[in-house]
Formats: C-alpha cells, sequence, structure tokens
C-alpha cells in the first residue's frame, strides 16, 4: 500500500499556523495519503484511513479506551 513520499515532506507554515488557530498543538504527521476523487467529493463527509497507513498515534489513552470499546461493541453487535 503506498505510504507516500520519503521522507515526509514538511508540512507548510500556513497549515501548522491554521492548525494552531483552531486550538491544535502536538502537531504530527499521522497519514500520508495520495488523494483520489472520491476523497474530494462534497458529499464524502469523512476521510478513511487504513490503519496500516497510520504513522503514528495520535490519541490519548481515553481516547484509545473509548474506541477500542465502541470496536469490542461493533464485533459483538455483528457477531463474528
Amino acid at each position: 500500500m503506498e505510504m507516500g513520499l520519503e521522507p515526509p515532506p514538511d508540512m507548510p507554515k500556513v497549515f501548522k499556523d491554521c492548525i494552531e488557530d483552531l486550538g491544535g498543538s502536538e502537531i504530527k504527521l499521522v497519514i500520508q495519503k495520495f488523494l483520489q476523487v472520491t476523497n474530494l467529493r462534497p458529499q464524502q463527509n469523512h476521510f478513511s484511513m487504513s490503519l496500516k497507513q497510520i504513522r503514528s498515534t495520535f490519541l490519548n489513552e481515553d481516547e484509545e479506551r473509548m474506541l477500542n470499546a465502541k470496536r469490542q461493541m461493533l464485533v459483538t453487535f455483528v457477531g463474528p
């Protein structure tokens, strides 16, 4: 699976400034992905991230626990 450019390019300063203006901190590369047409459609209000493409963790411990609990509920609900 494509992981993007190696080494990844630096994030443009304007992007970093925008993230900081929105209250973001600890800015780091989480995923680098080549965009497809479906990623850019307004009706597609999500952005998928394959677990194999994630380069660094970005959730805190509480968020990780909550996500794992939701995954477990889904597996239990849908069944094996």
